[in-house]
């Protein structure tokens, strides 16, 4: 959705795990760091579900496009920076960040909104962490480090790891399994869970990074045949 005050799309009435929550997101196709990492033998981009996703349809493509040229391309001046009409919102449920301009532009969506609780999931911390050292930190934005290779939690500087309430990552059944690896994400809406979402998902200080484990979408079935778990919006964590 597009309005007259404001050129950035956002993203409504999303389903599957989305469902229920409203976000911005841009092109994982253009973003050049999201090219790259797709590439890399092991990372989690080789299996993007957006990639696959924006590819299949035009008009998604389109807005995810001209988000990315938007929010990357320069700050947003006060017109054109929108007043998000929501309890939470997601950054990046799509996409990631690109640059500093991207990350700095979305500090100042979160100001502009002091009602709404902003979450993203970044695996390029490093423009989120330069954005933070020069504007600060909003109390409303939470923000999680996204792990960039499966079965293997991402290890930061703890200068940079201290501004991150959350660490995501993804594991296969089997490696999941063998390791005693907690899978607490596995709930299908995130609407009904909301640990990554409110005011109570901050991480406070002096806690270690919480972590959290999710399956390869695609190893769901195995995990649940060899542990016999079952996944529910209630349990997953």
């Amino acid at each position: 959705m597009i309005n007259a005050f404001n050129p950035i799309h956002i993203s409504v009435n999303m389903s599957g795990k989305m469902e229920g929550i409203d976000g911005i997101s841009t092109s994982v196709l253009e973003n050049p760091v999201c090219k790259a990492r797709r590439n890399m033998n092991d990372s989690i981009c080789q299996k993007c579900f957006a990639a696959a996703t924006a590819s299949r349809y035009s008009a998604l493509r389109k807005n995810l496009s001209e988000n990315l040229s938007i929010l990357s391309g320069h700050i947003l001046s006060d017109r054109e920076t929108p007043v998000i009409f929501a309890d939470v919102f997601r950054l990046e449920s799509f996409g990631d960040l690109a640059n500093v301009t991207h990350a700095r532009n979305y500090i100042k969506i979160a100001r502009k909104n002091p009602n709404t609780v902003f979450t993203l999931w970044t695996k390029n911390y490093n423009f989120l962490y330069r954005a933070f050292l020069i504007d600060g930190k909003p109390e409303n934005f939470i923000c999680g480090l996204s792990s960039v290779y499966i079965n293997r939690q991402e290890e930061i500087n703890p200068d940079i790891e201290k501004w991150f309430d959350f660490v995501f990552t993804v594991y296969t059944a089997n490696y999941a399994i063998e390791n005693n690896i907690k899978i607490n994400c596995g709930g299908k809406k995130c609407r009904a869970c909301m640990n990554c979402y409110g005011d109570h998902a901050h991480r406070k200080p002096g806690e270690p990074i919480r972590v959290i484990n999710e399956l390869l979408k695609q190893d769901l079935k195995k995990y649940v045949q060899k542990t016999g778990y079952a996944f529910t919006d209630k349990n997953a964590f």
